[in-house]
């Protein structure tokens, strides 16, 4: 009995300190308005740098990859004054070219996911035309500024 009695005056104690600590005089509670708004990821960003529109350039099939998301994989022919540079496609709307190929369902596996590189169109330089658009950088990714080739002619 004795132990209770004592137990009781020290619960009601720390249950109005936690009560009393929660609620400090004067100070509203906060609300959507009054948080200060998070900056998004870089990643997630729309770039100003980046050009709007369609672009063309002409570059060499190197490979097609699909693993983390499409990789369309270019290599952009030197001009005067200006290196070749590589460049990885997020995707590509071309319907007469296919620079991927599915395999069939006994030839998938974990590493390939069942898409190969169209090795008849690799080494071949090709008219690309492309834009960039907003769209996860990969497979359930955050979303970012990607190439998407809109057009292909086999030069």
């Amino acid at each position: 009995m004795k132990n209770r009695l004592l137990f009781l005056p020290i619960s009601l104690g720390l249950a109005i300190f936690a009560v009393s600590a929660c609620k400090q005089p004067g100070a509203a509670p906060a609300t959507q308005e009054a948080m200060p708004a998070m900056a998004a990821p870089e990643a997630t960003r729309i770039n100003p740098a980046l050009p709007k529109g369609k672009h063309t350039i002409t570059a060499t099939f190197k490979e097609f990859i699909f693993g983390d998301a499409e990789h369309y994989l270019f290599e952009e022919t030197a001009v005067a004054g200006k290196e070749a540079k590589e460049w990885d496609f997020g995707g590509c709307e071309e319907q007469v070219l296919d620079f991927g190929i599915e395999l069939p369902e006994k030839e998938a596996n974990s590493d390939n996911q069942g898409w190969v590189s169209n090795k008849k169109l690799q080494g071949k330089k090709f008219q690309l035309t492309f834009e960039y658009r907003r769209q996860p950088l990969y497979i359930e990714g955050p979303m970012g500024d990607v190439p998407v080739i809109t057009s292909a002619k086999q030069l």
